[in-house]
């Protein structure tokens, strides 16, 4: 683990790429950018940017090293403040354990859509009883696809509850005091 504090260039390009991206909420943005602090926690295998003591991106190689909100961050603004940061997928109860396994998520196991959104946007997924995010991906197919479908990889996992880039966030967030 390597940690490198952003320089005002690098977070200017940071938030560029951010607001270029419009599946994510403006409301997400601006609190990033509304940030005092902010550094990159370089993994081996990805890289979670903390604003404000915060964890609240991150990139790895099953995102094409776009940029996208933790599932750490998407759950306490769920939690707190009711906000989707991304359009959202509810599952099935049958699809939540091979999701957490690392399973990608299947058009058949999607039980609702809570905002249309496009094959290559970002899209987190919620649990049946809809208390909490399970995973964040990217789309594979739109969400007017998957409904019309209802077969085939719907989303490309890029982190999930337990997983590496989850455990790190909360290990930094526990340390900051977040």
């Amino acid at each position: 683990m390597r940690i490198e504090y952003l320089s005002r260039k690098k977070l200017k390009s940071l938030l560029k790429e951010l607001e270029n991206r419009s599946e994510i909420a403006r409301e997400f943005i601006e609190m990033v950018s509304s940030c005092e602090t902010a550094k990159i926690v370089i993994y081996d295998k990805f890289t979670i940017y903390v604003f404000d003591s915060t964890p609240m991106l991150f990139t790895n190689s099953r995102l094409g090293n776009a940029l996208a909100p933790t599932l750490f961050v998407l759950n306490t603004l769920y939690n707190t403040k009711r906000l989707l940061v991304l359009p959202t997928v509810r599952v099935d109860s049958g699809a939540v354990d091979p999701i957490l396994r690392g399973a990608d998520v299947m058009a058949p196991g999607i039980e609702h859509v809570y905002r249309d959104f496009d094959e290559g946007h970002l899209v987190a997924v919620m649990e049946p009883k809809e208390r909490y995010l399970i995973a964040v991906g990217i789309a594979l197919m739109s969400s007017t696809r998957i409904l019309e479908s209802r077969k085939g990889k719907a989303v490309r996992v890029a982190s999930r509850l337990n997983d590496d880039v989850w455990q790190a966030c909360l290990e930094l967030a526990r340390k900051s005091g977040a």
